[in-house]
């Protein structure tokens, strides 16, 4: 078995997620399927994760890439969240999550109070209630109000998506473009006209494989982590791609790679980044020690989210592949002040990077940004 070292788990997963070198802006689709898509329950967040990674991004040319050329698109994926993906990739994605049909179980029908015939009737209104341009929550909600009852209302309204999400699950509905403040929800087949059949195992073992490219090698706790399924699940699925997918020891523990997998070329200097909360990178590396400094720990910590989420849920300053640090976001007068708190004694390159990392968070928002 390969033994392998977590510094060098960091240096693949900094490359591969385009966290050294940015990629040119003709690349933006292909970043998001690098990094297996990225969370987007806030919007602006996966917009920040992406002008990371892909130089001379901004919130247009995202925004352009969702709803105007639909070649990103935004849907319900793995961990039961938000994601952006490829909008030609959502056939391949909604083929390997979709088998779980967790809303035909016992367990999520009396959590609902739904019988199956019911969860039925409300997904097809659902589909039913779709207009050509979107729909919003309150105008689905008045739809199946008026055919099936009051009393769906607020599960159509609410925010955790509990009637809607299976529908995205299922391939037949994603996200449209906002009116105002709130979310609209298109059919699939008119957002995405191609959808070729995927057979689900197949589906499957090209998502792991992609994982493993992006984030490997791992542990086999990391890999059911991404996609928020028990290990159980996927111990079988790993073994069945022998000989693409190997086994290695990473300081002692077992771990899980491409066997294509090959060592990354030498950084010449120090990689800086400041990362919005959510961020892939963070997020598909486990175990999370192995990334997060220790006193960023207790600095995290002082966060609501960071108590309950860890580095996950707050903006960290990433130096090297770790994280060294929080920084946060504040809009005064037009001008956007961001107070960088660092947890390493920094080098003279490395404050010259976040320099560059703040004047960077402001041309995505369009303004000047000033490190304060």
């Amino acid at each position: 078995m390969t033994g392998l070292t977590w510094a060098a788990a960091r240096e693949r997963r900094l490359a591969r997620s385009h966290l050294v070198t940015p990629a040119p802006k003709s690349r933006l689709v292909d970043v998001v399927r690098d990094v297996c898509g990225l969370q987007a329950q806030l919007l602006s967040a996966a917009g920040l994760a992406l002008s990371a990674r892909v130089a001379g991004v901004t919130q247009e040319s995202i925004r352009d890439a969702l709803w105007v050329q639909k070649t990103l698109v935004r849907v319900w994926t793995v961990r039961g969240t938000i994601h952006v993906i490829p909008g030609e990739d959502l056939p391949l994605w909604m083929a390997a999550l979709g088998t779980r049909r967790y809303w035909e179980s016992k367990e999520w029908l009396e959590r609902e109070q739904l019988t199956a015939k019911e969860a039925l009737a409300v997904f097809d209104t659902v589909l039913g209630a779709l207009g050509e341009k979107g729909s919003t929550r309150a105008e689905i909600a008045d739809v199946v109000a008026a055919r099936l009852g009051t009393r769906f209302r607020p599960k159509i309204t609410s925010g955790w998506g509990e009637l809607l999400a299976p529908l995205m699950y299922m391939g037949k509905m994603c996200f449209g473009p906002s009116v105002g403040a709130n979310v609209t929800f298109v059919r699939a087949d008119r957002w995405i006209p191609k959808w070729p059949r995927v057979d689900p195992e197949e589906a499957r073992g090209e998502l792991v494989r992609r994982f493993l490219r992006a984030y490997g090698p791992t542990t086999l706790d990391g890999v059911s982590r991404w996609f928020g399924v028990k290990p159980a699940v996927f111990r079988p699925l790993l073994r069945s791609l022998d000989p693409e997918v190997v086994e290695v020891n990473i300081e002692g523990r077992k771990g899980w790679k491409l066997s294509s997998d090959r060592s990354v070329a030498r950084r010449r200097g120090s990689s800086v980044r400041l990362l919005a909360q959510y961020d892939c990178y963070v997020i598909g590396s486990h175990p999370r020690e192995t990334i997060v400094d220790e006193r960023a720990r207790t600095q995290i910590r002082s966060y609501k989210r960071g108590q309950w989420e860890g580095a996950v849920g707050v903006p960290v300053l990433l130096i090297d592949g770790i994280v060294s640090g929080v920084w946060d976001r504040k809009e005064r007068g037009g001008r956007i002040e961001i107070g960088v708190q660092p947890s390493v004694k920094l080098t003279a390159s490395q404050k010259s990077a976040i320099k560059a990392e703040v004047a960077r968070v402001g041309r995505f928002f369009g303004a000047e940004a000033k490190l304060t």
